[in-house]
This record gives C-alpha cells, structure tokens and sequence, in this order.
C-alpha cells in the first residue's frame, strides 16, 4: 500500500490505547435492550512521513 501524501510504501501497524482496553469502533444502537456493535482497528504507517491511516477490520459488524 502506498502512501496518499508522499507515494512511500506503508506499513501495518499495531494501535493500541493500552493491554486492557485496545482501541476499537462501536455503535450504539438506540434502544435499551440493544447491544452495540464494535469492529477492531487496522491501522497502517508511512515509515518515510508518518501519515497513518486507520480501517475496520470487519465494517459490516457495526451495521444493524
């Protein structure tokens, strides 16, 4: 994957808040008894800029 600001090769990368909690999506659904939905975090690194970009591993698990 090439990167969008200086045309370098990206790198995948680990992205993490802390070893608990990893970051992840969620999206509440309006109900009370609904539970939310959440999809863990891709995140990839230009080693040459640093510009980062960050995808839903599974996007269609945040849907309803």
């Amino acid at each position: 994957m090439k990167c969008v600001k200086c045309e370098c090769e990206m790198i995948q990368a680990e992205l993490t808040g802390n070893n608990i909690y990893p970051l992840f999506l969620k999206n509440k659904r309006n109900g009370i008894i609904d539970s939310e939905k959440r999809a863990d975090v891709i995140c990839y690194v230009c080693s040459e800029c640093g510009y980062i970009e960050l995808y839903a591993k599974d996007p269609k698990r945040l849907k309803a």
